[in-house]
């Protein structure tokens, strides 16, 4: 079954942490459950009325993971690039729909593009809570699937590439923008 809910892991937003030297500011794409894992100082959530792709991002250290269904995407890598142009300083995970015209904007217009070894270990919501499979499976409640079908892709919207290269480097190949 498709899904637009893939919970970041934990140890991935150690390393946006990391990068940004203290708090992701910013959760564009979010959800109150993400947000027992990302901790962002705001988040917007559509489902509570603050849509980020009406709010701006601008001037913040933002961190997202948008929606992967095709109606979606599209408008989040248009608002990223919008909000970049206006002073963002975005990481933006995505799957590496290497196929599409939307993944093609975003090489282009990137400072530095990680491409993830492997796939993220996905968290999946359980009674309202973000869980790893290994957890859920642990407590006796199942497996549940927890790879999208694409590896994935970090890019990164800013000026502290050498920065960028030091925390994400080792998880994959770099593509420096030129």
């Amino acid at each position: 079954m498709a899904t637009n809910e893939w919970q970041t892991p934990p140890e991935f937003l150690n390393l946006v942490r990391e990068f940004y030297g203290g708090d992701i500011e910013l959760d564009p794409a979010s959800n109150p459950v993400a947000q027992q894992t990302v901790k962002a100082l705001d988040y917007y959530s559509y489902e509570e009325g603050r849509d980020g792709l009406l709010l701006p991002w601008n001037g913040r250290k933002v961190y997202c993971n948008p929606p992967y269904s095709r109606d979606l995407i599209v408008p989040f890598v248009e608002k990223a690039l919008s909000e970049v142009n206006n002073g963002a300083e975005l990481v933006m995970l995505v799957n590496s729909a290497t196929d599409t015209l939307w993944y093609h904007t975003l090489i282009a217009h990137s400072s530095v593009l990680l491409m993830w070894r492997g796939r993220l270990k996905f968290w999946k919501i359980y009674n309202g809570t973000a869980h790893s499979t290994w957890e859920l499976a642990e407590n006796g409640r199942g497996k549940i699937g927890n790879s999208p079908r694409y590896l994935n892709s970090v890019f990164y919207f800013g000026p502290n590439v050498t920065r960028f290269k030091e925390v994400f480097g080792k998880y994959g190949s770099l593509v420096v923008a030129v």
